[in-house]
């Protein structure tokens, strides 16, 4: 959860209406989110997770009038295009590749507004951001700066700079070293020979992001009238998004939002993104999901309250279109949640099924058990590891090069992928039970995550069955005899043939077919591979794709 400290009167004035707290709170209850009631004036609001773009009371006073029927179609801003230009230098590739901004012109600041858009970044950062490591964002006031504007790396000594809130100009290496700010975040920057920089078309310092902005050319005063905006990061749809969310949070105070032209990676995008997303949503689907039956008018309306606007695009089929600030809409079950939200879930009526029915397991489940009785049966002991792992274990430790595979951001400990197959988790648990008597054999009956673009959510999880077995005598004769008994409890014929696998040892690793399909591989596990993961005996394994011949 995401918690908005601000007051009832700025929601008021941010909603031109004298609305209570008990109003508010209904409304912000029908929607999903809650009200917590502080001392006076001050209130809490409790947000969803996958609401970003409510964070700044600008936008959560846009979703409230739209729920409360104040407001209607798709927001309109002020935008123009003055060719402003942003370049990023290839320089920044392999360090934190990309940035994209805008300048926002004609606001007032006042101490109020300033305090909210350094909550807002705080809470951006700590969200979508990731801390910084995915997102960071600056915001610079215009009357300093001169475009075009540059993001490029540098060495640490050619950065100098009075970073924000001190008056002694130091470089980049002394600002990570001794700044606090800098020794927060200087963990981003973790082996980098050169740093980011934003430099403005007389070569003065915007900022080091992500770290922080220059004491000259980053301070933000009441007398601030307009103000350039970047975001840079490691995720271009991420800083794509917080733009967005932060533009058409200016935009809502009634700034003008200039369009900014990013030249990055040899093409030019304009940003922010604020052309209309468009998608498509089934009346029959939505009815179907929710169990209410609506028409077309029905699922428009409550859409509305939503903030969409909405058209036919063939009958029983509604084009729907928001911005882009809604980063939380990917699918049409993501438009039925909103039109659930519409509603109202308390008036989605609740009713006994029409047909007995008595619970049961699914005859794959029947048969992934039998599985995983004959494993354990052979004295195999089963294992539970984590899907998310890390590129080192699934490829490097394993001999073989990196392939397609679904990231994930790192966090402090450097997990960085969902697995793709689960041989690498039993090294590691056999590595991390090295202490152990020996022999060891470990089987795991699970899923791996493999990107697919023909799903509509460009992946999908299939059930592998992995063994090994360590010790003096482990070989290849002794890990197929337990495959040969997992197919016959499968009553399934099986062959193999002669391959070569990096992480196994030549002449001693074949393939596993069922028919003239692939299956799996077999094998001795290479000595190379033994001895990274700390083992001193020979080991032998398997993995198949259960999923394939069940």
């Amino acid at each position: 959860m995401v918690v908005l400290d601000t007051t009832l009167s700025r929601m008021q004035d941010l909603l031109s209406e004298k609305i209570s707290v008990d109003e508010l709170e209904k409304t912000l209850f029908d929607m999903g989110f809650e009200l917590e009631s502080g001392a006076g004036d001050k209130i809490k609001i409790e947000l969803t997770h996958d609401r970003p773009d409510l964070i700044a009371p600008q936008g959560l006073a846009r979703a409230l009038r739209y729920y409360r029927k104040k407001q209607r179609g798709l927001p309109h801003y002020k935008i123009v295009d003055n060719n402003a230009q942003f370049i990023v230098d290839a320089s920044v590739k392999k360090i934190r590749p990309y940035a994209v901004g805008c300048i926002i012109r004609n606001i007032t600041f006042t101490d109020a507004l300033i305090k909210e858009i350094i909550w807002v970044q705080e809470k951006l950062h700590a969200t979508l951001g990731r801390d910084r490591k995915k997102a960071a964002i600056g915001i610079y006031p215009l009357e300093h700066i001169k475009t075009p504007i540059t993001y490029q790396a540098e060495s640490p000594k050619e950065i100098q700079f009075v970073p924000l809130g001190k008056t002694r100009e130091m470089n980049a290496s002394d600002i990570l070293r001794t700044h606090e700010t800098g020794q927060k975040y200087a963990h981003l920057l973790n082996g980098c020979k050169t740093y980011p920089v934003i430099r403005d078309a007389k070569k003065r310092v915007l900022s080091m992001p992500p770290i922080i902005n220059s004491n000259q050319t980053g301070r933000v005063t009441k007398e601030t009238n307009a103000v350039f905006m970047e975001v840079t990061g490691t995720h271009l749809p991420t800083i794509n998004s917080v733009l967005t969310i932060l533009a058409t949070m200016f935009g809502e105070e009634g700034a003008t939002i200039e369009i900014m032209h990013t030249k990055m990676q040899g093409k030019t995008i304009k940003t922010p993104a604020l052309e209309p997303m468009r998608m498509r949503v089934g009346v029959e689907n939505v009815s179907e999901t929710l169990g209410v039956d609506f028409t077309e008018e029905n699922i428009a309306d409550l859409l509305a309250k939503m903030g969409y606007e909405t058209s036919r695009f063939r009958s029983g089929v509604l084009e729907a279109r928001t911005l882009p600030y809604r980063v939380d809409v990917w699918h049409e079950i993501d438009i039925i949640d909103d039109v659930a939200r519409a509603y109202g879930f308390n008036n989605v009526g609740t009713e006994l099924p029409n047909v007995a029915t008595t619970g049961n397991l699914l005859e794959r489940t029947r048969l992934l058990d039998s599985i995983r009785d004959v494993m354990v049966g052979l004295g195999l002991s089963e294992t539970f590891t984590f899907a998310l792992s890390t590129k080192q274990d699934q490829y490097s430790r394993m001999n073989i090069k990196e392939d397609v595979h679904v990231s994930v951001g790192k966090s402090k400990a450097p997990i960085d992928m969902v697995r793709t197959w689960l041989l690498p988790e039993l090294m590691k648990n056999l590595e991390q039970n090295a202490h152990k008597q020996y022999p060891i054999s470990l089987f795991e009956a699970s899923d791996v995550v493999l990107l697919d673009d023909v799903s509509d959510i460009k992946t999908r999880n299939e059930t592998r069955l992995a063994a090994l077995l360590c010790a003096g005598d482990a070989d290849f004769t002794r890990i197929k005899s337990v495959l040969d008994a997992v197919f016959r409890a499968l009553n399934i014929e099986y062959s193999l043939k002669e391959s070569k696998h990096a992480s196994f040892i030549k002449g001693r690793v074949g393939d596993v077919f069922v028919g003239k399909k692939k299956v799996g591989v077999i094998g001795e596990v290479h000595p190379k591979v033994i001895t990274t993961f700390g083992i001193e005996l020979p080991i032998a394994a398997f993995e198949i794709d259960i999923e394939s011949v069940l």
